[in-house]
């Protein structure tokens, strides 16, 4: 398997490194893009590097996406890395090969190397089921790990009325024989592609507990395109599961959020706030992020180029 690993992220850097090669003015900071014409005037979402304002030149980098895409201008693969405990340069790497069946425009799976910053690994085999409206209804997530043999699975099925969607997802573990069942049932309300407010009530078992929590989200949007739409995955609303909550695709870009989680331990409430400077085609070419209560703010430089 490592063996195999090994070539496989071997072939991911030397396609990134190639692409990089051929568009050729994707290098240099991020302030270059901002109406200047060029690889910033297409559409297609080619990188993007994150920074924490607060910290000096040279440790501030917060993450840093690079996507490619194939001949008919799917996303074939992506390379994330994060660095998780600023301005330490430990880093957190994920490696991203999407698959399609066809010429289908959506990934039937999708197979993801994560390394950690001490250098663990976990293999991450993603199986995805859509529906008439090109919506997941169902997915599959088998886990594996560089450091035991163990095997762990995450199953969900989701239901849409309407506005209400429920999921019902299970995990399993073959290390412990660990089971958890989960439940969600969202009211989402959209408005133009976008989710403008979401309630998800969501139910853990294991072992006869049950824990609820309680999600509210509210959102505004501005009236231009937002690049990071085409690299989401449709899911059908903010779902939560054992290992985290996938997003919302959304048409445009965030200008302000709310966010509260209620549960048996307490609540947490955060906002955001953004503003953006836009190509000639209106997509952001810089974009600005203050967190709240934390009071981070994050500057982003986007970079675009034709496939």
């Amino acid at each position: 398997m490592k063996f195999f690993v090994n070539i496989f992220l071997c072939l991911l850097f030397i396609s990134f490194s190639c692409k990089k090669n051929d568009d050729g003015n994707n290098g240099g900071n991020g302030g270059g893009g901002a109406g200047s014409g060029g690889v910033n005037d297409s559409i297609y979402l080619v990188k993007v590097v994150t920074i924490d304002t607060s910290l000096p030149t040279g440790a501030d980098t917060m993450s840093t996406i690079s996507v490619r895409y194939d001949s008919q201008k799917r996303i074939d693969s992506m390379i994330t890395i994060t660095y998780p405990f600023r301005p330490s340069v430990l880093t957190y790497k994920d490696y991203e090969k999407r698959f399609y069946n066809g010429t289908d425009t959506l990934p039937s799976k999708t197979f993801t190397v994560q390394i950690s910053g001490t250098g663990s690994i976990q293999y991450t085999t993603h199986f995805l089921y859509y529906d008439s409206d090109n919506v997941i209804f169902k997915d599959s997530i088998i886990y594996t790990y560089s450091q035991n043999p163990s095997i762990d699975i995450s199953r969900k099925l989701y239901y849409r009325t309407s506005n209400r969607i429920t999921s019902i997802g299970q995990f399993l573990s073959s290390s412990s024989q660990f089971q958890t069942f989960d439940s969600t049932i969202s009211i989402v309300i959209k408005n133009a592609g976008n989710t403008i407010s979401s309630s998800d009530s969501v139910f853990y078992g294991s072992s006869g507990s049950s824990v609820n929590n309680i999600t509210t989200y509210t959102a505004s949007y501005d009236n231009k395109p937002n690049p990071f739409n085409r690299i989401k995955l449709p899911y059908p609303a903010y779902i939560y599961n054992y290992f985290g909550h996938h997003l919302q695709k959304a048409f445009n870009n965030l200008v302000s959020s709310d966010y509260e989680r209620k549960s048996s331990s307490g609540s947490t409430n955060n906002s955001a706030f953004a503003s953006y400077i836009y190509n000639s085609n209106g997509y952001p070419v810089v974009s600005w992020f203050t967190h709240v209560p934390s009071f981070t703010k994050s500057k982003a430089f986007i970079y675009y180029t034709a496939p």
